[in-house]
């Protein structure tokens, strides 16, 4: 009875390892503590694997030893923008999909975010379903094979 037991929680453990995995993993990089928690505990909620970074140089590292499946990208932050760490993700060839985050959406920031590679720009106060929905889509367009859109 004790072997059978042991074996069980050895079964457990590793169906919980293999659902932590099978996860996708979103890096938010924000300057702003509130929208980090708040960001936080809605994709954590949605069961994803959440890292978080305060600063673009910070963001740059996690992308390093997180490799996350998509980032959550604050456009205005002090020292390095949002902008200037999408360029050096894809500078340095990372291609995880990236969404921009603002409170000031324009036109213009849309139009140069997109021109760098960013997948999508939300603006913030943001709703919870249309930031759901961006990224699903993003991650099923990365997930997708090469050539091929998701279907909307």
């Amino acid at each position: 009875m004790a072997t059978l037991l042991g074996r069980a929680g050895r079964l457990m453990a590793l169906m919980d390892t293999l659902s932590q995995m099978a996860r996708e993993k979103i890096l938010i990089v924000d300057d702003e503590p509130l929208n980090l928690e708040l960001l936080e505990r809605e994709l954590a909620a949605r069961d994803y694997t959440v890292e978080s970074a305060r600063n673009g140089e910070e963001a740059l590292e996690k992308v390093d030893s997180f490799a996350p499946d998509l980032v959550l990208l604050d456009y205005m932050m002090p020292g390095m923008s949002g902008l200037e760490v999408l360029k050096e993700l894809r500078r340095r060839g990372h291609g995880p999909p990236v969404v921009m985050i603002t409170a000031y959406g324009t036109i213009e920031r849309l139009a140069e975010a997109t021109k760098e590679g960013a997948y999508d720009l939300i603006t913030k106060p943001f709703d919870a379903d249309h930031l759901r929905i961006v990224i699903e889509k993003a991650l099923e367009r990365q997930k997708a094979p090469s050539g091929a859109e998701a279907k909307s």
